[in-house]
């Protein structure tokens, strides 16, 4: 069964996207020099709270993955982890 040209090019463009998001993502915690996350509280994943490289808490995510809020694209230099709590 041959795959008409149109699934075939939509999936070279869904690969694409993938592989852009992952390199966008990995340039964004090159610039941090000391590999903490590059997120700001803004933008941060709501139900992820994030934490300073000392263990004290900054801020809760404020951005649902489903309806992501317009936030700056800064690096928060105080985030150097998160933790999330995902239901099953």
């Amino acid at each position: 069964m041959a795959v008409p040209k149109e699934v075939s090019f939509l999936a070279f463009l869904l690969v694409l996207e993938i592989l852009l998001l992952h390199v966008d993502a990995k340039a964004c915690s090159e610039e941090n020099a000391e590999n903490r996350l590059c997120t700001n509280c803004c933008a941060g994943r709501k139900g992820c709270n994030y934490y300073s490289a000392d263990g004290t808490f900054i801020c809760e995510g404020e951005s649902d993955p489903n309806n992501p809020k317009a936030c700056p694209r800064n690096c928060d230099p105080n985030i150097a982890y998160s933790l999330c709590l995902y239901e099953k």
